[in-house]
């Protein structure tokens, strides 16, 4: 079986109400499925990752370059092929806590976790008040090792 052609999108900027309703609204006409999303504001600033298949992908680059044009969002697109199915073995979540959570604790345990060849997937903050709470999920993870590590 070929891998889908795909399309990668990555929209930032400044983060306000309805953008990516905006954006996804544009999408809707073109038949074109969503293979994977993330999104995340940080301080206010947007980054948005889209990879797109099916459908008129040419199409769905125009019509996001100029709604995000007019948003006054930077966009960016590269086609593709594939999607992002991670290697779903060796899946493990790490959560770090910190008052506070200094940036040598977050290098440590991210090189632990290179080391062991586990893949960061993703991150995100899941609290950051009394203490902060951070939360790594990992691909690819010698589980028992990485417990060693």
């Amino acid at each position: 079986m070929s891998s889908p052609t795909t399309l990668l999108v990555t929209v930032t900027g400044a983060d306000r109400p309805g953008v990516t309703s905006t954006l996804f609204g544009e999408l809707a006409p073109l038949g074109v499925e969503v293979l994977d999303l993330q999104q995340v504001v940080v301080r206010g600033h947007l980054t948005l990752d889209l990879l797109l298949t099916g459908g008129d992908l040419a199409a769905a680059a125009g019509a996001l370059t100029g709604a995000a044009h007019r948003l006054g969002l930077r966009v960016s697109t590269e086609p593709g092929e594939g999607n992002s199915a991670r290697n779903r073995t060796g899946r493990a979540a790490v959560v770090l806590l910190g008052d506070p959570l200094r940036a040598e604790h977050v290098a440590a345990t991210t090189a632990t976790i290179a080391a062991q060849g586990a893949n960061i997937d993703r991150i995100r903050r899941l609290s950051h008040y009394p203490v902060t709470t951070v939360e790594l999920d990992l691909s690819g993870a010698d589980v028992p090792a990485l417990r060693g590590a």
